[in-house]
């Protein structure tokens, strides 16, 4: 049985309320979407209640999905959802003005030599907008205009939040290295 074939299976089952299947499914995604969670929400025990609300939707409406083959999209999806609609009751965005920001003509590999413990403790360590609209974009490989719709702010907030993420995670990390 291939890949394909294997997922639209647990998807079947899963739907059908076989607890099998879908401990399955949660096992294969809960790690990449606990990250998710953790980086959105900033606080691991609140992330992990977010998370199971996340994949309590999923699996009530595993039904609806119509391309078995685009599971872990659509998971990601409705995880993602869950978050906003829970930072949506204490989210801030502050609006910053993009000239704030000076390219420092440094090359793109300015952070080496910086362990990727470090570069994610400074991440966890961004303000709840910035941290939120840097992981969505850089990590989550999403564009301004979807995380603006998403987060329900302009485009050219999310540019300014993700500027001031670089910005601020560049001093920071310089300040590691020295």
């Amino acid at each position: 049985m291939n890949s394909q074939t294997q997922i639209a299976t647990f998807v079947s089952q899963a739907a059908k309320g076989n607890r099998i299947a879908q401990q399955e499914i949660y096992r294969q995604h809960c790690g990449a979407m606990l990250s998710l969670c953790v980086r959105m929400m900033g606080d691991r025990y609140i992330a992990e209640d977010v998370m199971q609300d996340g994949f309590i939707k999923v699996f009530m409406r595993l039904p609806q999905l119509k391309e078995p083959k685009k599971l872990s999209g659509w998971i990601k999806r409705i995880i993602l959802n869950e978050c906003m609609d829970q930072l949506k009751k204490v989210r801030h965005f502050e609006e910053v003005e993009e000239h704030d920001f000076e390219d420092e003509g440094e090359g793109e590999n300015w952070f080496e030599g910086i362990s990727f413990d470090q570069i994610n403790d400074e991440i966890d360590r961004l303000s709840d907008g910035s941290r939120q609209v840097f992981t969505l974009y850089l990590i989550e490989d999403m564009k301004h205009r979807e995380i603006a719709e998403l987060l329900g702010v302009s485009v050219s907030t999310v540019k300014s939040q993700y500027q001031r993420a670089l910005k601020q995670l560049r001093t920071r990390l310089k300040a590691i290295m020295i």
